[in-house]
């Protein structure tokens, strides 16, 4: 057997220990943010909501005031609903609408149809973090998140959950990769930031059925979730005991709750208690996906594949125009045979017939036109084919946009022996939503610094206060000294810069030399005498030798 080699990594190499955090998806309804011409005019309300719909999270700030929505009495009405959404009910799909419209649809509408109480979306959509809102008394929006058996959430992965804070429902049951630590971790992050509620404050359902590495661990980590009320553990390493008394076996009228009912199904029923949420006007969220499914190609317009058949010509002697059809030819029968009778010419009653079609301002030049034109787009045409079908543009892709557009809805499965194993199926009554309110950490008052007294004689006081004085007039003159310097400085200042490489001015330099004793001629002043001895020697008159010339130069020229 042959044997592998074994890397050892770098002496300085680092491991990376923290979470990436997961990828963004655009869905597909980025599909229908393209600019678009309507056919109408539209409302002012539809300009507000579709501004109003890039900020989702601020539509609370306009205060707690709902709109009631009319459905209109006829199809000839106007329908603000069908003007935001225009979809096809027979292809309606929940994916094509942006999720950041339909909150904020939500938030300021009520009396919606059915269709909008629950929105499809997948944990990796960008907008997600932002449709997290706070429930107030008029609106109510939770989250629930069905990811059994998915293999990416992890231990380390779940801490991605936090950007959650309308969780309300949580399903991971099967997930091979979840142990009581992850349940650990999801309660820390459950925290106050800031005077607001952080993490998953609202969850009341939690499913980890068959997690085989979830054991009673969880148990004191569970208090930080305080709405808690619907625990299914079965599958697990869990005893039923050790939820006590906080946790009982669910009655019989509360099974119905558990594993298959669909978590949706759940927060129905859970609603029908006025103080489970704090408004009757609930939304859900439901994500069940992690990613969407690619977006199809979306094939470009193609020009027509036929030409426009209309003709306008042209007339230079007379500056006008005629629009007709060679269409109206097609009606002859001898119009698309050649014949050597010419209309301009001939008198036949064919030819005349032919004539009447165009206008009879028209001379044999604009059947040239034409056919020069003709010529011209049906060559331009043909390049513009060449183009497209060498880049592959318009082609039809195989992908629709159907509703099994997004990933399919998660099945649940009804197991065989899952009456028999009730013990792990813990109930407890649902708290109100009321008591989140109390929960909200006390804000601590500012302590007050105390004074400490130190018992001092009056001649120790008296001392302390003669030297605070004296402190306080070397403060004041040392301010009046600054003061005095800088005026003089500013008043002497030259507004020459202060290079010391400058030559300076003549003025400058006279000012500078020193002044001495009064200036004497020099020829009035007598010579000193030299002392006897230091007088000196006559230097000797050195006489050159020089060759006698052949001519007396001092000579000539003398008489």
């Amino acid at each position: 057997m042959p044997s592998t080699a074994i890397t050892l990594g770098a002496p300085d190499a680092s491991l990376p220990t923290s979470i990436h955090a997961s990828k963004c998806t655009l869905g597909p309804y980025t599909l229908l943010a393209m600019p678009r011409k309507l056919p109408y005019t539209p409302s002012l309300v539809w300009f507000c909501l579709h501004k109003l719909a890039q900020f989702p999270d601020q539509v609370a700030a306009i205060g707690n005031i709902r709109l009631t929505y009319r459905p209109p009495k006829s199809s000839q009405d106007e329908d603000i609903l069908r003007s935001l959404i225009p979809l096809d009910p027979s292809e309606f799909d929940w994916a094509l609408v942006d999720p950041r419209l339909w909150c904020t649809i939500v938030q300021i509408y009520d009396n919606l149809p059915a269709s909008f109480t629950c929105y499809s979306i997948p944990l990796a959509d960008e907008h997600l973090p932002a449709l997290q809102l706070p429930s107030t008394p008029n609106f109510s929006l939770v989250t629930i998140l069905e990811l059994p058996g998915c293999r990416e959430l992890t231990d380390a992965t779940i801490v991605e959950l936090k950007r959650l804070h309308s969780l309300c429902a949580l399903d991971v049951s099967g997930a091979p990769n979840i142990s009581s630590h992850a349940i650990r971790v999801l309660a820390g992050t459950v925290l106050w930031s800031e005077a607001e509620q952080r993490g998953p404050w609202c969850l009341r359902v939690l499913r980890c059925r068959n997690c085989k590495a979830i054991d009673n661990k969880i148990l004191p980590h569970l208090s930080s979730f305080p709405l808690l009320s619907l625990l299914d553990l079965r599958g697990t390493r869990c005893s039923s005991k050790a939820f006590l008394p906080t946790f009982k076996p669910s009655p019989g009228n509360r099974r119905a709750l558990f594993h298959p009912t669909p978590l949706h199904t759940v927060i129905d029923s859970l609603r029908e208690t006025p103080s489970v949420f704090s408004s009757p006007n609930i939304f859900i969220l439901k994500v069940n996906t992690l990613y969407y499914a690619p977006l199809p190609t979306i094939p470009l317009p193609s020009r027509k594949s036929t030409i426009d058949d209309v003709c306008v010509t042209l007339h230079p002697d007379t500056g006008q125009y005629s629009v007709h059809s060679t269409a109206q030819l097609s009606n002859d029968p001898d119009g698309g045979r050649e014949t050597d009778h010419n209309p301009y010419s001939c008198d036949c009653a064919r030819c005349r017939r032919r004539l009447s079609l165009f206008d009879h301002r028209h001379k044999p030049t604009d059947r040239l036109l034409q056919q020069q034109i003709a010529t011209e787009e049906l060559s331009t045409e043909a390049t513009v084919r060449r183009i497209a079908s060498f880049y592959g543009v318009g082609r039809r892709s195989s992908t629709t946009l159907t509703k099994s557009y997004t990933s399919h809805v998660h099945e649940y499965t009804l197991n065989s022996n899952w009456k028999e194993d009730i013990s792990l199926m813990l109930y407890r009554d649902p708290p109100p939503w009321s008591d989140l309110a109390s929960m909200r950490p006390p804000t601590r008052p500012r302590q007050p610094v105390e004074i400490v007294k130190v018992a001092a004689s009056k001649r120790k006081m008296a001392e302390m206060a003669d030297f605070a004085n004296e402190l306080v007039a070397r403060k004041r003159q040392k301010k009046e000294s600054d003061a005095t310097t800088q005026a003089k400085t500013s008043m002497f200042a030259s507004g020459l810069p202060a290079n010391p490489f400058r030559r300076k001015p003549k003025e400058e330099l006279a000012q500078q030399s020193p002044i001495g004793k009064p200036l004497k001629p020099i020829t009035s002043i007598t010579a000193p005498t030299l002392p006897p001895g230091s007088e000196p020697k006559p230097r000797p008159v050195a006489q050159s030798k020089k060759k006698a010339a052949l001519f007396d130069w001092t000579k000539w020229g003398k008489k």
